[in-house]
């Protein structure tokens, strides 16, 4: 007779039992470990690159100020943009500094000459797609001095969401302004056009990612 058939003592009996209960129950804690993780191990393993949607948020800080200048005379007036913009994902989309005045001295028929530069030192290699950094007017219209980077990414590739590195062609912070301003006064009334006030505004608009969606 095969030993296999034959009859066993019921010592041997109940190891085989035990044996294979013990097998049956690590088979099932298996199954439960590996079954909810089936996802997690296909998604490592998925190296292919997806195409994702991102848009962006704008923050503009607007600074005004207004100073009085004689003949001749210039002033400088200097901004900054603080670091901890950079580190909360903001970078500069666009610089604009708008200087006006008018002729104050009653009866003077000619407008003072005033002139403006925008300078400051970049932290990237990044050109700008336009700008105009110096002007100079006589007949008390407005100069605006204006720096314009590119326009960030509506879209990139990556494998997830967190490998998302665009190529952002845009300032960083921090950054310091300086904006320049020269009063020449024309005047066809002698000593009757000293001082002149002039009003400056600058415009900065900053942007980041807000949203981040898989095509």
């Amino acid at each position: 007779m095969n030993e296999l058939l034959s009859p066993r003592r019921p010592e041997e009996e109940k190891a085989s039992i035990i044996f294979f209960t013990v097998f049956v129950l690590l088979l099932i804690v298996d199954t439960l470990i590996m079954y909810p993780n089936v996802d997690s191990w296909y998604e490592i393993y998925d190296i292919e690159e997806k195409d994702w949607n991102l848009e962006y948020e704008s923050l503009v800080m607007v600074e005004e100020s207004s100073i009085t200048l004689s003949d001749g005379g210039s002033e400088i007036l200097t901004f900054a943009i603080a670091e901890n913009y950079s580190m909360d994902g903001w970078m500069i989309q666009s610089i604009t500094s708008l200087i006006d005045y008018d002729e104050s001295a009653f009866g003077d028929a000619d407008c003072d000459t005033v002139s403006s530069s925008l300078s400051f030192i970049p932290n990237t290699q990044v050109v700008p797609e336009s700008e105009s950094l110096e002007e100079r007017v006589s007949d008390c219209s407005q100069i605006e001095l204006s720096v314009a980077w590119h326009q960030p990414p509506s879209n990139a590739s990556a494998i997830s969401e967190e490998d998302i590195d665009p190529e952002f062609r845009l300032e960083a912070p921090p950054l310091t302004l300086d904006v320049e301003i020269t009063l020449n006064v024309d005047s066809t009334i002698p000593n009757n056009d000293n001082d002149e006030q002039i009003n400056m505004e600058l415009v900065i608009e900053l942007v980041r990612i807000f949203s981040v969606e898989q095509n």
